[in-house]
């Protein structure tokens, strides 16, 4: 899938590197390409969208869906600038948790679709809850790729991956262990070797990573995990 993807962005990783041929878009009428990254948080949707716009040599504009303000007027002409910056830094600009913008029967649909049909680059749309997002998205989005949980051998190399190298390791650290026993996302693992370092760093032991502690740091991830969603069932 990763292959695939790249075939279709080829066309934007163009050797001249001005920033008005690679707004000129791929399709008739000078019309850019989206993108839609697909996945449960912690999958890598944002590490893959910053890794897509470093293999194009371009700079990458992140918008936070969620924080985008303003209403009526004021949207259009915010919207407007956001996709006009882009055209001129010649950027990939990618719209994080974009279903807060794009879901179904919102105001500020039309004038993003009507701003992205006249792209010439390429946009990221990245999202964990695609069942909210409007339809109408899905022609213009040339391509999705859907991100999955990690497997218990992927995740055993993310926890080896992630594990503070300024620590010591004791014996017992049994990293197929942890990838086996704790079903989390990469982003959850590596904020769980994070917290595994500021609590062993701040604690009154040997300054040491043990299995426990990565367990619990883990156990932390899981639960913070389900406060959210308690929030988010609320809030609905």
């Amino acid at each position: 899938e990763l292959r695939d993807l790249k075939a279709v962005l080829r066309h934007f990783a163009n050797p001249s590197g001005s920033s008005f041929a690679y707004s000129t878009g791929p399709f008739m009428g000078q019309r850019g390409l989206a993108v839609a990254l697909v996945g449960p948080p912690g999958t890598g949707k944002s590490m893959l969208s910053n890794a897509i716009a470093h293999e194009l040599r371009r700079p990458l504009i992140t918008v936070d869906s969620a924080t985008l303000a303003g209403d009526g007027r004021s949207f259009v002409q915010l919207i407007a600038d956001i996709f006009t910056e882009a055209r001129v830094q010649g950027a990939v600009l990618l719209f994080d948790r974009c279903e807060s913008v794009v879901n179904k029967g919102n105001a500020k649909l039309p004038p993003l679709l009507s701003q992205l049909e006249r792209q010439g680059g390429l946009v990221i749309f990245t999202t964990n809850r695609p069942d909210e997002v409007d339809t109408s998205l899905e022609h213009y989005v040339g391509y999705q790729m859907n991100l999955a949980m990690p497997d218990s051998d992927q995740r055993t190399r993310v926890w080896a991956t992630h594990l503070p190298k300024s620590l010591a390791i004791h014996p017992d650290v049994d990293l197929d262990d942890l990838g086996t026993r704790f079903e989390i996302t990469g982003g959850q693992i590596a904020s769980a070797c994070e917290l595994v370092e500021q609590r062993v760093k701040s604690g009154s032991d040997a300054p040491v990573i043990t299995q426990e502690r990565a367990k619990e740091c883990a156990h932390a991830q899981i639960r913070a995990n389900m406060d959210e969603l308690s929030v988010r069932s609320r809030n609905c």
